[in-house]
């Protein structure tokens, strides 16, 4: 069975011996009206299953924002509850804290403008480390391929999570 074409691509409808059939054959015109509803029941399934990493996470999900060194901010979206009110207790408690988390491609979802974000269940706490280089996350952009080849994680220090976005 070959693939299936894509949308402006003719569909050629072949007999028994292999040869094109009928009027119209190559063409969207030439499929019956079952053929067409299959096809668009089809188109909606699977275009069902592709949605934002936000919203595939089975259990309840938060959107934090946080400000790198008091500079720049980035989205993230912790999905353990533990970690959930362990942010929410440092918006409460005006607390700096280094993220962790492993970066990857794509804003998923809710980290825009960047082209990137950390996995929501890669993300941990921990101490700040005053003194330490402050990597922005504008830095982490501009230079997103290499980041994704060498380091794979991102880890500001004098970071601080400001707001539960969601």
């Amino acid at each position: 069975m070959s693939p299936a074409p894509c949308p402006g691509q003719p569909i050629k409808h072949r007999g028994r011996h292999g040869r094109d059939q009928g009027k119209g054959a190559g063409t969207w015109s030439s499929l019956s009206t079952p053929s067409v509803l299959g096809l668009a029941a089809i188109t909606l399934f699977a275009s069902s299953c592709w949605t934002t990493e936000a919203s595939q996470s089975p259990f309840p999900s938060a959107i934090f924002l946080v400000e790198v060194g008091g500079d720049e901010q980035f989205r993230i979206e912790v999905t353990d509850p533990e970690r959930i009110a362990e942010a929410t207790g440092l918006i409460r408690n005006r607390t700096r804290a280094s993220v962790h988390g492993d970066l990857v491609l794509g804003d998923g979802g809710y980290n825009v403008p960047y082209r990137w974000h950390l996995v929501p269940g890669s993300i941990q706490f921990g101490q700040d480390r005053l003194g330490q280089l402050v990597v922005l996350p504008s830095e982490v952009e501009e230079n997103l391929g290499r980041w994704l080849r060498e380091k794979q994680r991102y880890c500001p220090t004098a970071a601080r999570i400001i707001a539960r976005e969601m």
